[in-house]
């Protein structure tokens, strides 16, 4: 949606990261690709996706919450909020 976002914008004169941030939420190999840059907070997939199977293989009927890690990779898309007159 964040890339898509990039575009629609640019499409109406709406300057990236100078009038508006956008930063997406997943971490995609294409966000490093898009025009410009995309900043994102990276998941760690593989990991979740790991996790999740474990669980499954492993249920023993109790539920049970984990937390992991993101990490924010600043790149082009993000910056300091525009001047106000």
């Amino acid at each position: 949606i964040a890339m898509v976002a990039i575009e629609w914008l640019a499409a109406r004169g709406i300057a990236v990261p100078g009038d508006v941030s956008i930063i997406g939420f997943d971490g995609v190999p294409d966000a490093a690709l898009c025009d410009p840059p995309l900043t994102t907070i990276a998941q760690p997939i593989a990991e979740i996706g790991r996790r999740a199977a474990r669980t499954i293989l492993d249920f023993d009927g109790t539920v049970r919450r984990e937390t992991l890690g993101v990490e924010l990779v600043v790149r082009a898309t993000s910056g300091p909020p525009p001047k106000t007159a």
